[in-house]
């Protein structure tokens, strides 16, 4: 998400780009101090992002290792084998999978490969963080999409969906309602409001 020339104390209009909740489509808004449902709507679309769902997942899977001790059987079925993992945040009612696929591609295609084949990346020496590694080879592993159906203030439900199920479903449906996602999910697990 953009936000571009923004100066939220100031009753000046300003324009941002966001991902219209999980896409990558440009939404373009003008915006005024005085106008309240649009101020709300700017507080929901930056209220809660791919990057703090990332992190809630990561303390999620540090809990449930740290619960578990040794036993990994007892883990849930997403964390028992190595995988790939693809966030998105819904805000919406459904996932639509038409403007995920065309705005991330090669996202697809990479869960798609580590599961039935194989997937190497390199990790980044310019990145100033910690590595644990140079690179990472999966082959034959899990490929999880993993969504999150956030509702401000009252749920962050994340369902963990096995990549072959979503590509069945793409083929009937053009987006993934919540029923249907878990219906189809491999595990799920509410996040708690902080």
């Amino acid at each position: 998400m953009d936000l571009v020339g923004a100066d939220i104390k100031s009753s000046k209009k300003f324009i941002f780009t966001t991902c219209r909740y999980h896409f990558k489509c440009v939404y373009i808004h003008s915006w005024s101090a005085t106008d309240k449902h649009d101020q709300e709507l700017y507080n929901h679309i930056m209220s809660y992002k791919e990057t703090d769902l990332a992190s809630d997942i990561s303390k999620w899977i540090r809990n449930e290792f740290k619960q578990s001790q040794t036993a990994y059987i007892d883990l849930p079925p997403p964390l028992q084998n190595s995988a790939l993992l693809e966030y998105k945040i819904t805000k919406t009612n459904t996932f639509n999978y038409k403007s995920w696929l065309k705005s991330e591609p090669q996202q697809f295609h990479s869960l798609k490969k580590a599961k039935h084949d194989y997937i190497y990346f390199k990790l980044s020496d310019l990145d100033p963080r910690r590595k644990p590694a140079d690179a990472m080879l999966l082959v034959a592993s899990h490929a999880y999409l993993t969504i999150c159906w956030y509702k401000k203030r009252t749920k962050k439900q994340v369902y963990f969906i096995d990549i072959d199920e979503i590509e069945k479903d793409m083929k009937v449906n053009k987006s993934l309602t919540e029923k249907k996602a878990k219906e189809i999910a491999v595990y799920d697990f509410k996040i708690k409001s902080s």
